[in-house]
């Protein structure tokens, strides 16, 4: 299926529309199965979105009660790391949500990455409803960075991976099961995201993804790029 580009004005906006178009895949997902997942991103343009989700829960139709929420990649650290990616979704989205989710699974850190992907490995369905991804300036995406041998891991659905900025170790989710995903959302805004989009994009065009972010191509699913002004701009 052709990727959908979705483009807004700035990074708000796109939280915002990014929001709408988040809760109506959910609730496609619950009328079809009853229940739904949904993966969250780290990040400072999704911490925006975050908030979009919870300032229209209870009136956006989506029973929360029935959604899991999963996160695509973690540091090697608690939940009390100030880069946590579980730290800030709880402060934006998790706690503030006037309906609560069926379920919070986050990734632990503290086990250290190794047994932290091996037990997050049991708690992710074979099939993801919905998918949040950043994007890197380097185009990677979750914890898969150009270049990594994590980037070709089969036949797993979480991996210890390793990032260059400290801490190196995290836990994130392979290609394998993120191309298991019905919806993907790819959030980008801000001009050091352009040169990144701009190859990702070409890349997907030509049919020869080498990119992390490129090579997030569900095998039953969409993608779709939520993308403001300032990161359109190549």
């Amino acid at each position: 299926m052709a990727d959908r580009i979705e483009d807004f004005e700035d990074v708000d906006a796109l939280s915002r529309g990014a929001a709408v178009q988040v809760a109506d895949w959910l609730k496609t997902a619950i009328a079809q199965s009853g229940e739904a997942s949904l993966v969250l991103a780290g990040g400072s343009t999704p911490k925006k979105l975050h908030a979009a989700l919870v300032s229209q829960a209870g009136s956006d139709g989506v029973d929360w009660s029935k959604v899991t929420i999963l996160f695509g990649d973690e540091r090697g650290e608690g939940p009390d790391y100030d880069h946590s990616n579980f730290k800030i979704a709880a402060a934006t989205d998790i706690q503030p949500m006037p309906v609560k989710p069926k379920a919070v699974h986050r990734m632990k850190g503290e086990l250290g990455h190794v047994e932290a992907a091996k037990e997050y490995e049991t708690l992710v369905p074979q099939k993801l409803d919905v998918v949040l991804l950043g994007m890197g300036e380097d185009a990677h995406t979750a914890s898969l960075f150009p270049g990594r041998p994590e980037v070709e891991t089969t036949g797993q659905r979480v991996i210890a991976a390793f990032g260059p900025k400290p801490p190196p170790e995290r836990i994130s989710l392979t290609l394998d099961a993120l191309n298991s995903a019905s919806q993907v959302g790819f959030l980008v805004s801000g001009a050091g995201k352009a040169v990144a989009l701009a190859e990702v994009l070409a890349e997907r065009s030509a049919g020869v993804p080498t990119l992390p972010s490129a090579r997030v191509q569900p095998t039953h699913g969409e993608v779709t790029f939520f993308v403001d002004a300032t990161a359109a701009g190549r």
